[in-house]
């Protein structure tokens, strides 16, 4: 009788712990269905956005629970994101655009003086590639002692300067370059940007004309000379 007993008792043990595993189970289920996963398609999500799929959303449900809540809210941050990115993506395509066609050469500069970008214009007036500029030190690119000079003097009084620099490669010039540094709100120095105007041209039409100028006064007086030889004799 006592065995029989202790049979059922086992029996029942069993059972209920069958039915515990069931039900362990069945929450661990309902538990990855609704927390676990959620939380790796946000994660997942997270991943490819920062590998600049912004396209990517979490699929949100009708449930008003917290990580509902959560997927909406990062959906709203991933559309603000797309949309602040587009917005500097087309400024930056028009500056892009400006610096192409302007006629006065522009070049930045870090901190440091290693040059981060430099147009068209900069490059015809110093006949260099920009594959051989960027990243590298002002001075070791444009072999000018005296740009790199006022540059750091720049810097130094953070304030802009202007001045007149002859630059010879393989043709001497004459660039009006002007020396603006760029401050954070600290007012520290974080790069620069110079400024050229190729003036070559302007200088020698200067020159021709002060000769034009002098040549003139010079036949001037010579002839003002002998027409008051002239009236002396008379």
């Amino acid at each position: 009788f006592i065995r029989g007993v202790l049979v059922e008792d086992i029996k029942s043990y069993l059972f209920f712990f069958v039915i515990l595993a069931l039900i362990t189970i069945v929450l661990g289920w309902r538990l990855t269905y609704s927390i676990v996963k959620p939380l790796e398609t946000v994660t997942e999500t997270a991943e490819k956005i920062s590998e600049g799929d912004l396209s990517q959303r979490i699929p949100v449900r009708k449930y008003d629970s917290e990580i509902e809540k959560l997927a909406r809210m990062f959906n709203f941050m991933a559309e603000e994101l797309e949309g602040k990115i587009k917005e500097i993506s087309q400024e930056k395509n028009r500056i892009e655009v400006i610096l192409e066609s302007m006629v006065d050469g522009v070049i930045s500069v870090d901190k440091d003086g290693e040059v981060t970008l430099i147009n068209p214009a900069a490059r015809r007036i110093f006949n260099i590639e920009a594959e051989k500029v960027k990243g590298k030190k002002l001075i070791s690119s444009l072999f000018s002692h005296r740009i790199d000079m006022y540059l750091e003097r720049a810097f130094d009084k953070k304030k802009s300067i202007s001045r007149e620099i002859k630059y010879k490669n393989p043709e001497q010039k004459i660039i009006q370059a002007t020396f603006i540094p760029l401050l954070d709100e600290k007012e520290n120095v974080n790069g620069g940007v110079i400024v050229l105007t190729d003036i070559t041209e302007l200088r020698k039409l200067e020159t021709v004309r002060n000769d034009f100028v002098a040549n003139v006064s010079h036949e001037l007086r010579t002839r003002l000379t002998s027409m008051v030889g002239y009236l002396d004799t008379l």
